[in-house]
């Protein structure tokens, strides 16, 4: 169950449990198991400039109590700004509150949609006078993650698309650079028998290597601060503690992304080898 309340002069939304068990998993501190405690999210906190072990007034209607903060947790709903306490503590502040919801947990949620269709139909009238709702919380928040998840592909496509035209143009300057200042060095070998394919695997192996390398100190990086920094970028949306779950293809594709791309350019590059001729560095 939710309902606003207020606290500090703002409105907040305020989500009632029966019991401890029912309330979502704490980031800091612990769930609530007094009727005098409440748990808030972090982005709530913030702006209140609360954290645990602070009290703060919460009102409902005319009725204002005391309450303590206990934990915190995260919450995509309304921004990330709401609260939770338990249905005694409510109780405090709305002496008349009854929760006339009972909620359904489902070994297989996919299912949630076809038996909720099958209790409207069978009870159509009581739906119909509007004394019984159904509600699927489980499609609810998929929608809600939905935004999140759109948001994390945005960002993941805009990261790629930057990394493509920054190793565009460092692969091209640098190696063309270097080529410019091996370009005698590639003569010689020319003379003493290597190949134009031989010469441009080279020139491009040694770019691949260094890129390489450079991929494994970023990969070591993101693992440690990845998570922190999309914290940080999805926290306006609720998320303040972002967790990733690595996988052997989420650690190894951007890698091999970049490595590829930077293959790709300075082999163009190294097409120019193909012009150099001993012939030249004779009549210098």
């Amino acid at each position: 169950y939710g309902e606003y309340v207020t606290i500090d002069s703002a409105e907040i939304l305020c989500r009632v449990v029966k019991t401890s068990d029912m309330v979502n998993a704490t980031l800091s501190g612990r769930v609530p198991k007094y009727d005098n405690e409440i748990i808030i999210t972090q982005v709530s906190g913030d702006e209140m400039g609360k954290t645990i072990g602070d009290t703060v007034y919460v009102k409902c209607g005319e009725e204002e109590k005391e309450f303590i903060i206990v934990g915190t947790y995260q919450d995509i709903s309304d921004a990330g700004k709401s609260i939770s306490m338990l249905e005694s503590g409510f109780k405090k502040i709305k002496p008349d509150f009854v929760n006339d919801r009972v909620r359904f947990y489902l070994e297989d949620n996919q299912k949630s949609g076809n038996i909720i269709n099958e209790l409207s139909e069978k009870y159509k009238n009581e739906v119909d006078r509007g004394n019984l709702i159904f509600l699927n919380e489980y499609e609810s928040t998929k929608e809600d993650m939905k935004s999140i998840v759109i948001a994390i592909d945005a960002l993941s496509s805009v990261a790629y698309v930057l990394a493509f035209i920054f190793a565009a143009i460092v692969a091209c300057m640098i190696s063309n650079k270097n080529f410019m200042r091996e370009q005698n060095d590639m003569g010689i070998y020319k003379s003493v028998g290597f190949t134009n394919g031989s010469l441009r695997r080279q020139f491009t192996f040694k770019y691949i290597v260094v890129v390489a390398l450079g991929g494994v100190i970023g990969t070591v990086v993101n693992i440690f601060c990845g998570d922190m920094i999309l914290s940080l970028l999805l926290k306006n949306m609720g998320v303040t503690k972002y967790i990733t779950e690595y996988s052997v293809g989420l650690v190894t594709i951007p890698g091999l992304y970049i490595i590829g791309c930077t293959a790709l350019f300075t082999w163009f590059i190294s097409g120019k080898i193909k012009k150099v001729s001993p012939k030249e560095l004779i009549k210098e």
